[in-house]
């Protein structure tokens, strides 16, 4: 069976979820992707942007079938076209979450969960 040519429906998913990563059709060819090694995914339509510590890759897919299908307690929705890897973020402000080089803006929508979900309970305090 060659795998670059299956069905179209095929090309909306991941192609293989494992403990530390995913395969991913793009560029006709099948990329195998660490989660570890993702900064962060951005929707774009009907596309994502994988940008992982060494590549982007760019998929066929949208935002929210890829967040269902990745570890909930590593990454976070933060706006409607980002989804981030908690374990990446260096820094974050009330409306940016940073990344390496990048700025990641956090949605209204989206800020109390992240916070309440990721960061309260990972917050140090001089009073706990």
């Amino acid at each position: 069976m060659d795998l670059l040519k299956s069905s179209s429906t095929s090309t909306n998913r991941i192609q293989q979820i494992t403990d530390d990563y995913f395969f991913v059709k793009a560029e006709r060819r099948i990329f195998k992707i660490q989660f570890n090694d993702i900064l962060f995914i951005e929707g774009l339509k009907d596309y994502v942007v994988i940008q992982t510590v060494s590549q982007k890759v760019i998929t066929a897919m949208n935002i929210k079938t890829i967040y269902e299908q990745l570890p909930q307690n590593t990454f976070a929705r933060i706006s409607k076209s980002y989804v981030i890897n908690m374990s990446q973020v260096t820094s974050f402000d009330n409306n940016t979450a940073f990344i390496d080089k990048y700025e990641i803006p956090i949605g209204d929508a989206y800020r109390t969960q992240f916070f309440d979900e990721f960061v309260i309970r990972k917050l140090l305090s001089r009073n706990r």
